[in-house]
């Protein structure tokens, strides 16, 4: 384990090196110095012909997430600007320069109900949309976007296409939707633990971080540090607590973390199915309400958003050990904190998962294409084009600027950074299928300390099978 975290350290430390060189020379935030810059140190590059599009409107439409905001194009800059909205500024500057384009997003609230009309009334004014897994999934089955396996110019082995996930999306072999660099949101959505340095100095824990690397850090170790510091106090915000989160957000971050989802696939024929019955599912499932329910170490929390502000309030307080947070989180409502650490959430058992921590993504936002798009080969090309120049640009930025130099308060959370990014999992039924059984099922049994999964399953089944019947609906 740790030497595997030092090779992703240097790897992506030196790929960020390369990748945040920029033609604009910007100036780096935490120094002030400018930085040099050369086109040719750039790690990615498109196997594209030479193109343009005489001027064309490009017209994006996107999801405005309450979570985070995850416009994709950023048009313009000012001396105010930080060097992450310079790096997007670089990216869209870059296509629309290079291949003679203009780009224009619009963001919604409405869930991409707009996308979905205009497409059904037969029109193209929207090129590209990013949308919620949830509704990609809708759209798709009836029939109002396109596989990536019919777009032009897509290569989804390339390296700035997630390949990884995209593997966890195909269903039956038809990769419906795909993500890469362009779509930011899985590493905003991508959940982490804080943990409070102060108390882990103070009841004289070992050093978390040294627990995680050298294959340590399992759900007993968790539930024993948690027990030390749970005192219950007849006033509520006296109470310190072992965790903090949405009740939502239990579950999954745990039982990925365990090595297991509720939703798995068929390796032979792509068909994914119901997991939540299997043993090891039930093990890490009971043994969540053992930590968390059974002690009292858990502060019950069932409203607001993904990081409610009642944990973010209780973890800087002082009034818990660890908090469930997400990067978009830690960025944008931690910076100011300076008394936490990052580390995975904890393996179930270290000799059973072989020391390795998985990282759950909550819920991603992919680019759709309409099927009503007329020029199809324009579009992949520049969606192609776009994850490619997020790669160079603006993920190294992200990861450097937003959340090691910002968010990270130590050498070792900024390790942990890269070894999260590095282990990512998507479980399909706490994301594409959360409406039906993350929220509708799981998220309601924990709230209540509901334990009896077995009365679900018949429920779970039927949501699977209507979920397979839907597909393909769409040939491509």
């Amino acid at each position: 384990m740790k030497k595997w975290l030092s090779v992703v350290v240097c790897a992506v430390m030196l790929l960020t090196a390369a990748s945040c060189k920029r033609q604009d020379a910007p100036t780096d935030e935490a120094t002030g110095t400018t930085v040099q810059t050369s086109e040719t140190d750039l790690p990615y590059a498109t196997q594209l012909p030479d193109r343009t599009f005489d001027g064309e409107d490009f017209l994006i439409l996107t999801y405005e997430d309450a979570n985070g905001s995850y416009n994709t194009l950023q048009s313009e800059v000012d001396e105010n600007s930080t060097t992450y909205e310079q790096a997007k500024y670089q990216a869209y500057t870059n296509i629309c320069d290079r291949y003679r384009i203009h780009l224009t997003e619009r963001t919604v609230a409405d869930n991409m109900t707009s996308f979905s009309t205009s497409i059904l009334s037969g029109d193209d004014v929207y090129a590209l949309g990013n949308c919620r897994c949830t509704v990609a999934y809708q759209m798709y089955q009836q029939g109002l976007i396109l596989s990536y396996d019919s777009i032009p110019y897509i290569d989804l082995n390339a390296g700035y296409w997630d390949k990884d996930i995209n593997e966890c999306l195909s269903i039956q072999g038809d990769q419906y939707v795909a993500v890469g660099k362009y779509n930011m949101s899985t590493y905003g959505f991508t959940h982490c633990l804080l943990f409070n340095k102060g108390m882990v100095a103070s009841y004289g824990f070992d050093d978390l971080y040294r627990t995680v690397t050298d294959g340590s850090w399992t759900f007993e170790k968790m539930l024993e540090m948690m027990n030390a510091v749970h005192t219950l106090d007849g006033e509520s915000d006296s109470t310190v607590y072992g965790y903090l989160a949405h009740a939502k957000e239990v579950l999954p971050s745990f039982w990925i973390a365990a090595g297991v989802t509720s939703v798995a696939k068929d390796p032979n024929t792509d068909v994914p199915y119901l997991a939540a019955s299997d043993l090891q599912f039930i093990n890490v499932f009971d043994k969540v309400y053992t930590m968390l329910w059974n002690t009292g170490n858990w502060m019950v929390v069932t409203t607001g958003l993904d990081v409610p502000e009642e944990c973010i309030s209780a973890f800087t307080s002082d009034r818990s050990l660890f908090m469930d947070c997400t990067f978009d989180i830690l960025y944008r409502k931690m910076r100011n904190y300076d008394g936490y650490g990052i580390v995975p959430y904890p393996m179930y058992d270290a000799e059973l998962q072989q020391g390795v921590y998985s990282s759950r993504v909550e819920y991603y936002i992919p680019s759709v294409v309409p099927s009503v798009t007329k020029d199809l080969e324009r579009t992949g090309f520049l969606l192609e084009a776009l994850n490619c120049e997020y790669a160079n640009y603006v993920l190294p930025e992200y990861y450097e600027n937003c959340l090691v130099r910002r968010s990270s308060r130590d050498s070792e959370s900024a390790e942990m950074l890269n070894y999260i990014f590095e282990h990512r999992v998507i479980d399909i039924g706490d994301t594409t299928l959360n409406g039906k059984i993350r929220d509708g099922i799981f998220e309601k049994m924990f709230r209540s300390n509901n334990r009896n999964l077995s009365s679900q399953l018949v429920t779970l089944q039927t949501v699977m099978e209507e979920f397979i019947a839907g597909f393909p609906k769409n040939p491509g």
